[in-house]
């Protein structure tokens, strides 16, 4: 996510007041250091289908979605599903 933020245009002058400044190469590897493990990794859509409430997105990103998707690798697909999401974190 953090890559896609630095090439869209004008994020930085938008966020110019609220910068984004925790940007570790290995996220995992920060905390790790730190004593704490990676329990569970969700992402959002996938938390959506469970708890039976769909993200809602207009039609013409669904169709998007499922273009780009189609013709993506399975590391890139698994690259996507996991794009926006959260981790749980447990000490070690």
């Amino acid at each position: 996510m953090m890559r896609i933020r630095q090439r869209q245009k004008g994020v930085t002058e938008r966020m110019r007041n609220a910068p984004f400044r925790f940007q570790p190469d290995d996220w995992l590897g920060f905390f790790r250091e730190r004593g704490w493990l990676l329990d569970k990794r969700r992402s959002y859509p996938e938390e959506a289908r469970r708890c039976g409430r769909p993200l809602r997105t207009a039609r013409w990103q669904r169709w998007l979605l499922a273009s780009r998707l189609l013709f993506a690798s399975r590391a890139r697909r698994e690259e996507l599903r996991h794009f926006a999401g959260y981790a749980l974190l447990r000490p070690a």
